[in-house]
């Protein structure tokens, strides 16, 4: 073997890379346990009053469970900055480490997925200042339903029509746009006008929706832009309250221009304030209190690695200073009072609301926080002094009264600034306010809180200014984009909504740890019983595919999903699809007498092309899951096309090195165990010969799946019917039917059309949960409707639990261990846009396969039989689902995750058939003067091994992740297992015969000719 010492430094440093991955996942494993620990102690020391209680509006479980995460969070945030980790001469710190672990997705930490659509016809309305023209209105509404993903082009063309092709200068030369658009301003000037505007206005408001997740102090949140799309994913993980999330994200962005205090004018209320609430401590809680001021000082004491007795006058500061003791006090002047840690910062906005303190503080004074944390690790903020003194407490100005600003360099060079421009109102205000506060900051502020404060040099007239602060160009081009947050009405609606309750992610991380080890193990003890020593050097290479594959992910910042994991162990069963294709080669050769070393050799050169074609059809439908696919399906995606990568390293080299070495030292290796020897060696099916009878059971399969299809349909996932999904758990065992009869008396006397009242209800998992998919008020995505919904399901089931339940407490995912643990909202739109996302990576697998396939095989015939058993298995997939759903106890239901499992199905199926493709192609260049039906039958006959095992191997791994992997992928797998199976036979009987057909009949076409 040539490079083998090239392939064992590859391998020595792509196994060190890996391991140094992973180091910072375990590391991270380690802090957040102490982390728990630490809330467990902490929250235990907490003494929790009827009061505390009756604040907080919860039981005492659901109020501790709060405190842990609050606790658990608040050992996280201090340890942000602080060195966790050493690998030799470097140091992380724990924010370092968590950006390089292998992330979780939701669907197994728990958490919220929301899509969020910034609507370009909201935006056009609003720049032609909510024109009545009635054209105008038409042509909006007709672009909304012709709209293929370029409004603004839909919208033109209609317009365009409707109007006779009048200008839209006409519509958009108004108040707000006249800057922009004047009367002799071409059609195409205006729509590029209103690209830019548009494009502008959802840029703006995925700043202010970052800014916001940012601020709602989430571990790894995850925020994009959908390209070319108005759409904006956000992913939360571990979120503990959906409604608030929901308001937080659709809430409209409010820019304010606000005077400022000097910290000198209100550092001394502050201190007044310390000492109310130190008075108050003493007075109500004396005991509770000291317990947690010593609990807190054993965290600084673990913190900073000294013993507790040393922090002694940091704790009794701590004790005796309520709020100085939290809020660090800034006593160089300017707008900033003070510092605070990041967990500290709600506790300080609930002392300074409290009556007592608000009696010692000037009524016109307000605190608000900085937008953004002043040092690297993100943990501390400012805290500013505003200056509410106008009669009605609003803001002098506001965002409406912004026309434009724009970044740009300082014509005396240096630093970058910020020109904005103000209209005539606004600039009259403006001159007012700079004017009195001449030598003072004033505070631009968005959503309550600061991101900048500059310093008033002058009273600024004519309504243009420069901002400056010795920004860098990004950060001038943010506060350019918050100054223009507030200039245009372009509001975040909700489209797509899922929720995972905490519980249910443990559940699953379970499930799947359960099926990944038991499908592990059966893998590779299915590989030594059927190729004994062989089998052994498999199990290895596959123990190392598994440690490079993980290493991989983490390397790649890659999400790790439920989906995911089963694609991690359906890796396992193709993995060592190559194996067999090498072994049976090697079997082969031995046979025919060879020397070990030679069979070997012989045998990994023979498969190379095999399983070179094999994985490269299968990385094809993984590449079209991961472009068409969204959110889970892609992660199902990335970890099937590394694992595919890895496992071509580890069986192709990796299993070889080994070989070679044993047989360098003289010792023999076994490729098959007693019994297994001649393990369908000797088979001589005339499978051309029995074509016809194939046909005529594949058209029954097909007539029967076109019959159920006709008559009972497919069930519908809200992925492509839109409407709402909740996972129920109860606290004793129910059955569907129980719930079933308790929802229908609700949805009856509801409101809405008979159709939009349906709901179906099937057992989740356990005896205890249920899954209720329901499409009333589908159509409707705003909070209101999906209250109203959860309001309806807490109505029909509340008569089921054995404890009274309230319906905060049911549709809270996070302090009830029963009601909704998972919710799912799909709007209409992005139903739509699945179906059709769905259609095409279809047609795309099908097409990118047949050409490979034709240019690989040199034969257009074989594309052909190729496509032709693909779609064939694909309909027979649609058709079983249709058949059994509503028969099996679990969930058939059409969705993406179908989609995944139809392309993956297609993806393993031509792995099978390019091998006996192969198989054809190497026969038939040995013996030329043979017939090709002969030919055909000899080489499916010989690849019939291969094909039983890999099938069998992948047909094992899938069959535990069905049993052990949990209710939630169940339908998934159950899919890819009957694609696994109708996709082999389709590779015997339909793909070679209808191949062979095609080519028969060229053949004669030509001898005619």
């Amino acid at each position: 073997m040539q490079n083998k010492g090239l392939i064992k430094f590859i391998a020595i440093v792509l196994a060190l890379a890996c391991a140094y991955q992973l180091s910072f996942t375990f590391v991270s494993m380690r802090v957040e346990n102490k982390a728990e620990k630490y809330a467990i102690e902490q929250v235990a020391a907490t003494t929790i009053t009827e009061a505390d209680l009756a604040k907080a509006k919860m039981s005492e479980e659901a109020y501790r469970e709060s405190l842990l995460v609050k606790k658990e969070q608040q050992y996280l945030d201090s340890v942000k900055s602080k060195p966790v980790f050493n690998v030799l001469v470097k140091k992380f710190t724990y924010a370092e480490v968590k950006e390089k672990e292998i992330n979780l997705g939701l669907d197994l930490r728990g958490g919220m997925n929301v899509m969020l659509e910034i609507a370009v016809e909201d935006i056009v309305v609003a720049l032609s200042n909510d024109s009545k023209d009635p054209v105008f209105l038409a042509a909006v509404e007709e672009a909304k339903a012709n709209n293929q993903g370029d409004f603004i082009s839909a919208f033109a063309k209609s317009y365009s029509r409707l109007s006779n092709d009048a200008p839209l200068a006409l519509i958009f030369n108004n108040q707000i746009m006249k800057d922009k658009v004047s009367l002799n301003s071409t059609n195409d000037e205006v729509l590029q006008v209103l690209r830019e505007e548009s494009e502008s206005a959802i840029a703006n408001s995925y700043n202010v929706l970052r800014s916001r997740i940012d601020r709602f102090g989430v571990a790894q949140p995850n925020i994009q832009r959908m390209e070319n799309s108005g759409r904006i994913l956000v992913e939360l993980p571990g979120v503990k309250e959906p409604e608030r999330v929901r308001k937080l994200l659709q809430g409209t962005a409010s820019l304010e221009f606000w005077a400022t205090y000097d910290g000198s004018e209100v550092l001394p209320q502050l201190e007044r304030a310390n000492r109310v609430l130190r008075d108050l401590q003493v007075a109500e809680q004396p005991k509770a209190e000291a317990k947690e001021a010593k609990a807190e000082g054993d965290l600084v004491a673990e913190l900073e690695g000294v013993e507790t007795s040393e922090n002694a006058a940091r704790e009794a500061f701590v004790k005796h200073n309520p709020l100085l003791g939290k809020l660090e006090l800034n006593g160089y002047g300017g707008p900033v009072v003070g510092r605070a840690m990041s967990y500290d910062m709600d506790e300080i906005d609930e002392m300074l609301a409290l009556p007592q303190v608000k009696a010692v503080i000037n009524p016109d004074v307000r605190f608000m926080w900085s937008a953004k944390a002043i040092d690297e690790a993100g943990t501390v903020y400012e805290l500013f002094a505003i200056k509410a003194d106008g009669r009605d407490g609003k803001a002098p100005l506001d965002g409406g009264s912004v026309v434009d600003a724009s970044p740009q360099y300082s014509q005396t060079g240096g630093a970058a600034e910020v020109d904005m421009v103000m209209n005539a109102s606004g600039a009259n205000v403006w001159a007012r306010m700079t004017k009195a506060n001449i030598g003072k900051s004033i505070a631009i502020v968005l959503d309550g809180v600061v991101y900048s404060a500059p310093t008033v040099q002058n009273e600024i007239t004519g309504g243009r200014s420069a901002i400056t602060g010795n920004f860098t160009i990004t950060e001038a081009t943010d506060l350019a984009n918050v100054l223009k947050s507030g200039k245009l009405p372009a509001p975040a609606r909700i489209i797509q909504d899922t929720v995972v309750g905490p519980s249910l992610g443990a559940e699953s991380i379970n499930a799947s740890l359960i099926s990944f080890v038991i499908a592990f193990v059966l893998v590779l003890l299915y590989m030594i019983f059927f190729y004994s020593h062989a089998g052994v050097v498999a199990s290895v290479a596959l123990i190392c595919n598994v440690f490079y594959l993980f290493g991989i992910l983490a390397s790649f910042g890659a999400v790790l999903t439920l989906p995911g994991i089963a694609g991690i162990v359906l890796t396992l069963g193709m993995a060592v699809d190559a194996n067999v294709i090498i072994y049976e080669r090697v079997k082969e050769e031995l046979k025919a007498g060879k020397a070990l070393s030679s069979a070997i050799t012989e045998g990994y050169k023979n498969a190379m092309s095999a399983i070179i074609d094999s994985n490269i059809t299968t990385i094809i439908t993984g590449i079209v899951l991961f472009v068409f696919g969204t959110g889970p399906v892609q992660g199902f995606a990335t970890t099937l096309i590394i694992g595919i990568i890895t496992s071509l390293f580890t069986s192709l080299f990796f299993t070889r090195i080994m070989f070679m070495a044993r047989v360098a030292k003289g010792k023999n290796i076994k490729f098959f165990s007693k019994g297994t020897e001649n393990f369908l060696a000797n088979t001589n099916v005339n499978f051309i010969g029995i074509r016809k009878v194939s046909y005529i059971v594949s058209l029954v399969l097909i007539v029967a799946s076109v019959i159920s299809l006709s008559t009972r349909g497919l069930n519908y996932g809200v992925d492509f019917s839109g409407g709402r999904t909740f996972v129920v758990r109860f606290d004793q065992p129910v059955t569907a039917d129980d719930v079933r009869e308790g929802l229908q008396v609700v949805f009856d006397a509801a409101e809405g059309d008979a159709g939009e009242k349906s709901f179906e209800v099937k057992q989740f998992g356990d005896d205890a949960t249920m899954r209720i998919v329901t499409q009333y008020r589908h159509s409707d995505e705003s909070d209101e409707a999906t209250a109203q919904v959860e309001a309806l399901l807490y109505e029909g089931v509340k008569g089921l639990y054995t404890q009274d339940l309230t319906i905060e407490e049911f549709t809270s995912t996070a302090t009830n261990p029963n009601g909704i643990i998972q919710a799912d909202m799909v709007g209409p739109s992005v139903a739509k846009d699945i179906t059709r996302g769905a259609f095409i990576s279809v047609f795309f697998a099908l097409l990118a396969i047949g050409l490979y396939i034709i240019i690989r095989f040199k034969k257009w015939q074989w594309g052909a039989g190729s496509v032709v058993a693909l779609a064939h298995d694909a309909f027979l997939t649609m058709g079983i689902f249709s058949l059994l759903h509503g028969l099996l106890p679990f969930n058939l239901e059409i969705d993406q995750s179908f989609i995944a499992a139809i392309l993956t199905s297609i993806g393993y199926s031509i792995n099978d058939k390019v091998v006996i493709f192969d198989r054809i192609r190497e026969f038939t260049a040995l013996y030329p003067k043979r017939d090709l039906k002969e030919t055909i039958n000899a080489a499916v006959n010989t690849t019939l091994a291969r094909t039983i095992n890999t099938s069998g191997t992948t047909l094992v791994t899938l069959l535990a992740i069905f049993l052990f992997g949990g209710a939630v992928i169940r339908g998934f797998v159950f899919a890819l297992m009957f694609g696994v199976i109708i996709g082999t036979l389709s590779s015997v009987f339909i793909a070679t015969p209808v191949s062979y057909d095609l080519m028969n009949k060229a053949e004669r076409k030509a001898a005619k000719k």
